[in-house]
């Protein structure tokens, strides 16, 4: 189900959508059919399941995934939107955490968008982790 206005056609405004059981699937704003503002996504349970910015459809800035039990997974920056090829790309370090929201288990390093040097690995991957 969705909750949520059109002008001309196009998404516009802000948006509700929800999982059958009646929980938040996703929120966030529509400007002329395209993602621009802060969108969250939940999981079926109505945990977080990851935030971040869209500016004209494209991430940009801070974005964090969850796993299901509400902790953080994956965390990391997109680069602003510019102009530039690089708009939308993965940017920096990027951690992803284990179940417990503050380990991390893998740290990923991007520049544009291309990985710069290779992944640093702390132990075995945890269950779970995505």
């Amino acid at each position: 189900m969705d909750d949520g206005e059109y002008l001309e056609g196009e998404k516009h405004g802000e948006w509700i959508t929800y999982y059958a059981n009646g929980n938040k699937r996703s929120e966030g704003r529509y400007n002329r059919g395209k993602k621009d503002s802060l969108w969250m996504q939940y999981w079926p349970n109505g945990n977080k399941k990851s935030e971040g910015r869209f500016v004209n459809d494209v991430p940009a800035g801070l974005y964090t995934a969850y796993h299901k039990n509400g902790n953080r997974a994956p965390q990391g920056r997109f680069n602003e939107l510019t102009g530039t090829s690089a708009d939308g790309t993965k940017d920096a370090v990027w951690c992803y955490y284990a179940e417990d929201g503050e380990t991390i288990w893998r740290k990923i390093t991007y520049k544009r968008g291309s990985r710069t040097q290779p992944d640093e690995i702390f132990g075995d991957r945890p269950s779970g982790s995505e």
